[in-house]
């Protein structure tokens, strides 16, 4: 079934998509993140929007690092990287793209927590990032069906969706 919620939405400023709606589009993602490759990472940066009035870092966990909104990457060339959850519809992906949340993600009045991050990734990242593995998704929904059971309307795909981006290092590891 081709998907039915489309909508035609891209980041201001970066004029990326979070999500495919066919395999050329697809391929497009994956060749924006692979100009990662060979890139070294220098500072990282975790955004939150959220801090529950304690001072302390609510991404860190004992084994992981769990973000609620937003990261940026810089690199050896200039460029900064960023990643964030994007919702639209049924379609909710992670948009990588080049460029900062500042400016583009991120209203003008908000007062996000940011944290650098780069010793931490230092520690347990690669100095070079060689290669990336993807996951996508679509999600389906419906029929929808009214409070007597009767069906109202089709089901629903979402679009391609892309979950989880999985950075490749060298000798360090895994990022």
């Amino acid at each position: 079934m081709e998907p039915q919620n489309t909508p035609d939405k891209t980041v201001p400023g970066a004029g990326v998509r979070a999500w495919a709606r066919n395999e050329s589009e697809r391929r497009e993602i994956e060749a924006r993140i692979g100009q990662l490759v060979g890139r070294s990472i220098r500072r990282v940066r975790y955004y939150e929007t959220s801090s529950e009035g304690s001072p302390e870092p609510t991404w860190s966990a004992p084994d992981f690092d769990s973000i609620d909104y937003g990261i940026e990457l810089d690199c050896d060339d200039g460029a900064t990287w960023s990643v964030i959850w994007k919702q639209s519809g049924m379609n909710e992906a992670l948009l990588f793209y080049k460029g900062s949340l500042v400016g583009t993600e991120l209203r003008d009045d908000a007062a996000p927590r940011v944290w650098d991050v780069t010793d931490r990734w230092a520690t347990d990242g690669p100095s070079t990032i060689s290669g990336f593995e993807l996951a996508w998704m679509r999600s389906s929904m419906g029929p929808g069906r009214n409070w007597q059971g009767e069906i109202v309307s089709g089901p629903v795909d979402s679009d391609l969706c892309l979950q989880t981006v999985v950075l490749r290092g060298d000798a360090a590891g895994w990022l």
